[in-house]
């Protein structure tokens, strides 16, 4: 085989997929491109749904009652994979955040057994007994309550999570 037909060989081979070939790295690119958009947005709508769920924790908990926290976006975030679009000490904040939270609403709803077992307890024996243990799972419950309102309160205050237009 010659120079010539190596050469006219390549050339035709250049000119047949060199359209495909660029065209494929243009779609890849687009593509690259559209989905940081789409993450970008879907990390933007996250953030304004923990604010939303932090803002109503921190006032739930400041009334010092024993309404459970919402969890929802928290819940949503993992079960989608989307926790993956924040940095990992913001993953381990959050993280933290609501694990906090979920201890705060099972202690919470321990409290609430109680008080339904105390109403239904006949036995004035067995009343007092469970009068105190419900008293100790209240107590329990705030303790835990402070300290989520106190981590609740950091992360309203880290600058990653404050909104930038505020």
């Amino acid at each position: 085989m010659s120079y010539e037909q190596i050469c006219s060989g390549l050339s035709w081979l250049v000119d047949r997929s060199l359209g495909s070939f660029l065209g494929v790295g243009a779609a890849f690119a687009l593509n690259y491109t559209y989905q940081r958009f789409k993450d970008r947005h879907t990390k933007s709508e996250y953030l304004k749904a923990f604010r939303n769920e932090v803002k109503d924790s921190i006032a739930s908990l400041e009334r010092r009652g024993l309404e459970l926290l919402r969890m929802d976006n928290w819940t949503s975030a993992v079960n989608s994979g989307d926790l993956k679009l924040f940095s990992s000490k913001q993953r381990d904040l959050l993280s933290r955040i609501y694990a906090g939270n979920s201890n705060f609403n099972y202690e919470a709803k321990r409290t609430r057994d109680m008080n339904e077992e105390f109403n239904r307890t006949i036995d004035p024996m067995l009343k007092q007994q469970v009068h105190a243990a419900w008293q100790v799972a209240t107590q329990r419950a705030f303790t835990i309550g402070d300290s989520a309102l106190r981590a609740l309160r950091v992360l309203a205050k880290e600058e990653w999570f404050k909104e930038k237009d505020a």
